[in-house]
C-alpha cells in the first residue's frame, strides 16, 4: 500500500493510503482529512474505464459506457458530441466546440478564438466572462463583465508562477516541488501557505505553513466536480491541478477546458486521434481515478506520469520511447528466432546464409531488448542506478523480470 501523511507538528492534517492492482491502478483508498475518515473502493471494466465507486461500503457511483466510451446517462451523435445530459441540452460550433448549454430555461453560451481556445462565456443573469489568451495559447487573464479581475504569469507552457489582480499587481506567487502539475506552496498576503493535494494534484487543503491553520478545504466527486469549497478563490487551482473557474465550473488544462459535471472536454482533442483515444471528447480514457492530462492533449506521457506517480512528463515520454524500442527489438528477435527454429527443425531445407544472418540478428536484437528495457525501467524509476555493461545481453534474473514487467505494463496501458 502507498501512503501519504501531511502534519502540523504532531497533528496529522491529511492521511491517504492506496492499494493498487497489478496495472498500478488504485482499487482502494483510505482518507482522513481534518479528522474525518472515509474508505473508498474502485473497480474497472475490461477496457480499463472506471466502473464502480464505493464509500464506506456503500456504492456511490456505477458507470457504464457505449462502444466508444461515452458514459451512459446522456445522448450523443455520431461524432461523440454530447446532446443531452439530465435536463440539459447542448449545441456545438462547426468545429465541434461546445457552443451552448440549456437547462431549466436558462442558457450558457461559449465562444472561441480561431485556435479553439475558450474566449468568452455568457451565463444566465447577464454575466459575461472574457478570457485573455497569449501567443502560446496560455490563459493569462479573465474579465468579468468587461473588467479585468485576474491575471497569470507563467514559468513555462503549463504552470502559472504568479496570480495578478486587475491592476497587474502580484497577489500570489506559486512554488512547485513534489508535483509537476500543481504548486506545493503559495506566497500570499505576506504569508506562505502549503497547498496539500491528492495523488492527482487536486488541492484538498490550503494551510498556514506557520500555524497549521486550515484556510481552505476542497472536496470533489470522482470526475472532478467541486462538491464543497470552504474559501472559494483563495487559490486558483482545482481538479488535477487545472485552473478552476468558479463561475462556469470548468477546469482549464493546457489546450482545452474540461467539464467535470459531464466528465468530458468542451472541444475535440486538437491532436486528433494521435492522443490514442477514439473519443475526441473523452477525458483520460474514462479513468479519472488514476490518470491526468495537464496538457489537454490526451498525451501518453501524462498517462504514464499519473500511472507511475511521476510528475516529470519528459521522463515518462522517454520511457515510452525506450519501451516501444524494446518491443520492436523483441519482434526482430522473434523473427530471427523463427528462422533459426526452422533450420533446427529442418536442417536439409536450411538456408545457411539466412541462418547466419538470423543468428547475428537474434544476438543484436537480444542486446537491444535488454538495453532499451533497462532504459525504460530507469526512466520510470523502477531500477535506479543500474546500467548496462557493454553490448552483451544481461542474464535472465529477477531484475530482468522487473524490466519486462515495466515494459509490458507501460505499453499495454498506453495502447
Amino acid at each position: 500500500m502507498d501512503s501519504y501523511t501531511a502534519s502540523n507538528g504532531d497533528n496529522p492534517l491529511v492521511q491517504w493510503g492506496y492499494t493498487r492492482d497489478k496495472l498500478g491502478r488504485i482499487t482502494a483508498k483510505t482518507e482522513t482529512i481534518n479528522g474525518v475518515s472515509h474508505t473508498y473502493g474502485y473497480s474497472y471494466d475490461t477496457a480499463g474505464r472506471l466502473q464502480t465507486v464505493t464509500q464506506d461500503g456503500t456504492t456511490i457511483g456505477d458507470y457504464n459506457y457505449d462502444a466508444n466510451g461515452n458514459r451512459n446517462g446522456g445522448t450523443y451523435d455520431a461524432q461523440d458530441r454530447l446532446l443531452t445530459w439530465g435536463s440539459n441540452s447542448y449545441a456545438y460550433t462547426a468545429n465541434g466546440e461546445l457552443q451552448s448549454r440549456t437547462g431549466n430555461g436558462a442558457t450558457t453560451s461559449y465562444a472561441y478564438d480561431e485556435l479553439g481556445n475558450l474566449q468568452q462565456a455568457k451565463l444566465p443573469g447577464d454575466l459575461t466572462l472574457d478570457y485573455l489568451i497569449d501567443g502560446q495559447n496560455r490563459r493569462i487573464g479573465k474579465k468579468v463583465n468587461g473588467e479585468l479581475k485576474q491575471g497569470f504569469l507563467y514559468q513555462n507552457q503549463l504552470n502559472p508562477i504568479a496570480e495578478l489582480d486587475g491592476q497587474g499587481n502580484v497577489v500570489a506567487r506559486f512554488v512547485y516541488a513534489d508535483k509537476g502539475n500543481v504548486p506545493a506552496y503559495m506566497v500570499r498576503g505576506g504569508k506562505t501557505w502549503r497547498i496539500i493535494s491528492d495523488h492527482l494534484g487536486s488541492p484538498r487543503l490550503t494551510v498556514d505553513s506557520e500555524t497549521g491553520e486550515i484556510v481552505q478545504q476542497m472536496e470533489y466527486d470522482v470526475w472532478g466536480k467541486v462538491i464543497s469549497d470552504s474559501n472559494p478563490g483563495f487559490q486558483p487551482f482545482g481538479f488535477a491541478g487545472g485552473l478552476y473557474d468558479q463561475h462556469t465550473g470548468l477546469v482549464r488544462f493546457g489546450a482545452r477546458d474540461y467539464d467535470p459535471a459531464t466528465g468530458r472536454w468542451t472541444a475535440k482533442d486538437p491532436i486528433g486521434f494521435t492522443g490514442r483515444d477514439t473519443n475526441l471528447y473523452g477525458y483520460v480514457l474514462s479513468d479519472s481515478i488514476n490518470l491526468i492530462d495537464p496538457k489537454g492533449l490526451a498525451g501518453v506521457m501524462d498517462f504514464l506520469a499519473a500511472l507511475w506517480g511521476y510528475d516529470t512528463l519528459s521522463a515518462a515520454s522517454d520511457a515510452v520511447d525506450h519501451a516501444e524500442a524494446a518491443m520492436d527489438a523483441t519482434n526482430r528477435k522473434n523473427q530471427a528466432g523463427d528462422v533459426l527454429f526452422d533450420c533446427i527443425s529442418n536442417p536439409a531445407g536450411c538456408d545457411t546464409k539466412k541462418a547466419m544472418e538470423a543468428e547475428n540478428n537474434y544476438h543484436d536484437a537480444t542486446c537491444d531488448v535488454y538495453r532499451e528495457s533497462l532504459e525504460a525501467a530507469k526512466k520510470l524509476g523502477a531500477m535506479p542506478g543500474l546500467a548496462t555493461t557493454g553490448t552483451e545481453p544481461l542474464p535472465m534474473s529477477h531484475d530482468d523480470l522487473i524490466i519486462n514487467g515495466v515494459v509490458n505494463a507501460t505499453l499495454n496501458y498506453t495502447k
